[in-house]
């Protein structure tokens, strides 16, 4: 808030002093407030770490995602609201380490849709605030919700016929797979729990 105040008050005498003859200096010094305000909004070391979802198999780590804390963290004042807190969101497993550079890197390991909402124990009672409509709680049999709240399945009760139409135009510089130099590539369109696949256009990178 210091740094604000005292950025207005330059801005302030900054604006008394505008002429023809000053205009661009005092435009970098424009650009420079608005590079000090990113800064601000954007916290560089934030205290909460982030939120890993792992996928395991074997007691094995083999995919996961990565959703920065900040993105989810609830607040009642809704400006300072994380973006993503409070929704359902879909997330794209990728595979960890150096396994994930690479073309390896572009696969899907696996989809699934998450609700998300991270706050304070004394804030619980607004967790499913955000929850879409068609969606409801699990219900467990009295006696054993006191260790599972929040609630560790959302069930959607409402169904839906719609038409998805994907238009797929085109792809640039293409990681190179085979020998040739060239790939033979496909896209495949995922949403909700269904995906499918487009044609297989041979030996390109940049498949229109």
């Amino acid at each position: 808030m210091r740094e604000l105040e005292t950025m207005g008050q330059q801005a302030k005498t900054m604006r008394s002093q505008v002429k023809k003859t000053t205009i661009r200096d005092k435009l970098k010094q424009s650009q420079n407030f608005l590079q000090k305000l990113r800064f601000l909004a954007d916290e560089p070391q934030h205290s909460i770490p982030e939120i890993f979802i792992w996928m395991m198999s074997n007691g094995k780590r083999i995919a996961y995602a990565r959703i920065p804390s900040k993105d989810i963290l609830y607040s009642i004042v809704d400006e300072e609201t994380g973006k993503d807190c409070g929704k359902l969101k879909t997330v794209f497993l990728k595979l960890p380490g150096k396994r994930g550079f690479g073309p390896a890197g572009w696969t899907v390991q696996a989809k699934m849709e998450v609700y998300l909402w991270l706050g304070l124990n004394k804030q619980r009672k607004d967790f499913l605030s955000g929850l879409p409509c068609g969606f409801e709680e699990k219900k467990l049999p009295a006696g054993q919700n006191l260790l599972t709240f929040p609630p560790i399945t959302l069930l959607y009760t409402k169904k839906q016929v719609f038409q998805l139409r994907a238009h797929m135009y085109q792809a640039r510089s293409l990681f190179a797979a085979d020998s040739s130099g060239l790939s033979d590539p496909f896209a495949r369109v995922f949403f909700i729990t269904q995906s499918q696949c487009t044609e297989v256009l041979n030996e390109t990178l940049c498949p229109t």
